[in-house]
């Protein structure tokens, strides 16, 4: 259903405080500064500032006062080769009213720490600091989340719970909340950007910025950051679905297969006779595919080390867990691990081999006509 930017403004989880806050500032010229790391997204770096850009040329002035950043002055290269223009280090210390934090993958830990150091500053002088992509996750290492909603983006959101287990992270598409804005995906800082161009300069403002981009449904910030593109097979049957949902809240400490059917209140010739007309594999099978699944999130996005995650997904030792990933994914997760980080880089994940397309979301076939 279409909704207009006034009615998802009522709707979505901007909290009435942050609203009073950007909305009394509304005259003056706000500064921006743009954190950029070595391969960023373009993608999510366009779709934070065009709408700014775009509220600057319909304003008739320069309402934002925009600028990149990066730790050490120079110009980044983008994930797609293409070249970011930087004005200033954070060595420089300017104060500014909007922070975004464009951060792409894990950085090492010694940039980790400067640009820790430097976002507590700009919070100390009461900058909103925006988190895209993985920024979130750099907010949170900061110390900058405690007591604040954030989005997390879906893949990374189990590896960043277990990271910071006393943060509220939702899977939303985005979060507004007081000086925090946090945003799971390129297309959802989009709508988190008219909301928060709403609260600052009113309606006319934000449907202009819209109109001019062309965006004629800004969704809110609550809903789901994943299409319904894929179905899980299971969930047509009531008891497989239970069976299921008892394995996934058990991948830390593994229980036998006959347990899982006892509380699924199902028998275990039942529940194999379900996992392969629905799965084509059998329920030990696809347990350890969930819980090596959640093993490459950890290796990809956390900071633990390989014993603790052998541990956090149910392996007796971390060897049974290394011969178990390489199995499955045909590279050691130590080498998995560093190959990403040495190009500052991550892998798509995707939906698991369990997962399979309803028909009719998209005009083409399986055969791609």
């Amino acid at each position: 259903m279409v909704r207009s930017i006034r009615n998802v403004v009522v709707m979505t989880s901007y909290k009435m405080g942050a609203v009073d806050s950007v909305s009394s500032s509304q005259h003056r010229q706000q500064t921006v500064g743009f954190l950029v790391t070595p391969h960023i997204s373009l993608f999510f770096a366009l779709a934070a500032i065009e709408p700014l850009r775009t509220a600057n040329r319909l304003a008739g002035r320069n309402v934002y006062d925009i600028e990149f950043l990066s730790v050490d002055g120079n110009d980044m290269v983008a994930s797609n080769g293409l070249a970011v223009p930087v004005a200033r280090s954070l060595s420089e210390r300017k104060v500014y009213d909007l922070v975004f934090v464009g951060v792409s993958y894990r950085q090492p830990e010694e940039t980790d720490r400067t640009l820790s150091k430097w976002l507590r500053f700009q919070a100390s002088k009461g900058a909103t600091l925006v988190g895209l992509d993985l920024g979130t996750i750099v907010m949170a290492r900061a110390g900058l989340l405690e007591g604040y909603r954030a989005a997390v983006l879906w893949e990374v959101l189990p590896s960043a719970r277990e990271d910071f287990p006393d943060l509220d992270l939702t899977e939303d598409l985005y979060c507004i909340d007081r000086t925090r804005m946090t945003a799971s995906g390129a297309t959802a800082t989009l709508d988190m950007m008219l909301i928060y161009l709403h609260a600052q300069h009113g309606r006319e403002l934000a449907m202009a910025v819209a109109h001019e981009l062309t965006i004629t449904v800004v969704r809110n910030g609550n809903e789901p950051q994943r299409m319904g593109l894929y179905s899980e097979p299971w969930a047509a049957d009531v008891r497989l679905a239970k069976a299921i949902e008892v394995m996934k809240n058990s991948l830390e400490g593994p229980l036998p297969i006959t347990e899982i059917a006892r509380r699924a209140k199902i028998s275990i010739t039942q529940l194999r006779r379900l996992s392969a007309i629905h799965l084509e594999t059998s329920p030990a099978r696809f347990y350890l595919t969930l819980r090596l699944r959640k093993s490459r999130e950890l290796v990809l996005y956390s900071r633990m080390q390989m014993t603790e995650i052998a541990q956090a997904c149910g392996f007796s030792s971390s060897s049974t867990f290394a011969r178990a990933f390489q199995a499955q994914y045909r590279i050691p997760a130590t080498e998995y691990r560093r190959r990403h980080q040495l190009h500052l880089s991550r892998p798509y994940i995707g939906p698991s081999a369990y997962d399979v397309v309803r028909d009719g979301l998209f005009p083409f076939n399986e055969e791609g006509d």
